[in-house]
């Protein structure tokens, strides 16, 4: 009796380091295919709603194109433009690499991309490009901004968080271009009221943005999403937003505020 107990627990402690054998090289095969698999994705191009996106090594392009990120703007964005209109003009104010930009452009009759950063403008270029939409996407290698001049330009850590406003001591910088939404228009002879989409990710400075752009807020009827940092900021941009007949529909992310034109606004 117990020398048949004992070979049968001989027997299931085999077949356990067996299978615990063969689960531990599963998992290990499974992490290396995994690994493997995110090597080739980051150092090769990426499908994106179909489109193609070079992604650079070291940098948050993989992350910013998730299909996670930013989810409830995307969506939004996806039903609020119905991508068989495909009328009126985009303003993506801080373009990164054209994670915005480049993926919803069937929804509008042209885009204007603006980023200021060097590295991110010729990622944002090279995608638009790699997806030959060179004739629906203008860039604009400037910050915008209250004025046109020139200012620092502060970088981060990593290149999505670039901004006008220092963020650290002794923080590197570079000096870039400043244009305003109403001198774009203008060069480019773009009525505002044309204008159907601005969305605005500048890392602070979204009211010198606004303040350069009284035109558009004044005879156009846009929809803003724009990106608020703290409740303070967001309380800021909404009382300039309202003075101008918008107001604040939600915000989406916790941090993306979504402004449409006030229809109790004459």
């Amino acid at each position: 009796m117990f020398e048949k107990t004992r070979h049968r627990l001989g027997t299931l402690r085999a077949v356990g380091a067996f299978v615990s054998w063969r689960a531990r090289g599963a998992y290990l095969w499974f992490l290396f295919a995994k690994l493997w698999g995110a090597t080739r994705q980051v150092r090769g191009l990426y499908s994106y709603r179909g489109y193609l996106f070079d992604l650079r090594p070291g940098t948050v392009d993989r992350l910013a194109l998730h299909p996670t990120h930013e989810r409830e703007t995307r969506r939004w964005l996806t039903t609020t433009f119905a991508s068989s209109e495909g009328r009126g003009v985009f303003l993506d104010v801080g373009a990164h690499c054209g994670t915005y930009a480049i993926p919803y452009e069937d929804r509008f009759r042209s885009v204007i991309a603006l980023e200021p950063s060097p590295s991110n403008c010729a990622a944002l270029r090279s995608n638009i490009e790699l997806n030959r939409l060179g004739s629906k996407i203008s860039t604009v290698q400037a910050a915008a901004g209250s004025q046109t001049n020139t200012a620092d330009f502060f970088l981060a850590d990593t290149e999505d968080k670039h901004s006008l406003l220092p963020s650290a001591p002794d923080q590197h910088r570079l000096q870039v271009g400043v244009t305003t939404l109403d001198r774009i228009l203008v060069d480019r002879k773009i009525a505002p009221s044309d204008v159907r989409l601005v969305k605005i990710d500048v890392e602070g400075v979204e009211l010198d943005v606004l303040r350069g752009a009284g035109q558009v807020l004044h005879d156009g009827r846009a929809a803003w999403v724009i990106e608020v940092n703290d409740r303070k900021s967001e309380a800021l941009i909404a009382a300039h937003m309202k003075d101008f007949g918008y107001r604040q529909e939600c915000v989406l992310d916790g941090r993306n505020a979504i402004f449409c034109p006030d229809p109790h606004t004459p």
